[in-house]
């Protein structure tokens, strides 16, 4: 996962013009729907990105949150454990948690 400040519009707009074939000309960050389609992550990514909508107003800030106060712009596994149990999110139970955690982190494990 990455800040949204790491966020690259440029290279955004460059791949739908390219592979999309779509007019991108004068789009700006503030027009774009940062999001993902729904089929595309795990079942663990959408549960939990609910567990989050339903609890923050803005999906920003659990990524703050979770990256802690002086962050780096990026959620190691660590972050993600200790984040989540800090906020005693139930949404996994141990065995799934591991496996979870896996999907959310696209199985990068380094801390």
């Amino acid at each position: 996962m990455c800040a949204p400040e790491y966020r690259n519009l440029a290279h955004r707009k460059d791949i739908a013009k390219t592979y999309g074939y779509l007019d991108v000309e004068g789009l700006v960050d503030g027009e774009v729907a940062w999001w993902t389609g729904l089929t595309e992550p795990p079942e663990d990514v959408l549960n939990l990105l609910e567990y989050l909508i339903s609890r923050y107003d803005n999906i920003e800030q659990p990524f703050r949150d979770l990256d802690g106060v002086n962050g780096n712009g990026q959620i190691t596994l660590k972050e993600l454990v200790e984040g989540l149990d800090s906020m005693s999110c139930k949404k996994f139970d141990e065995k799934k948690k591991a496996k979870g955690q896996k999907a959310v982190t696209g199985g990068r494990t380094k801390d």
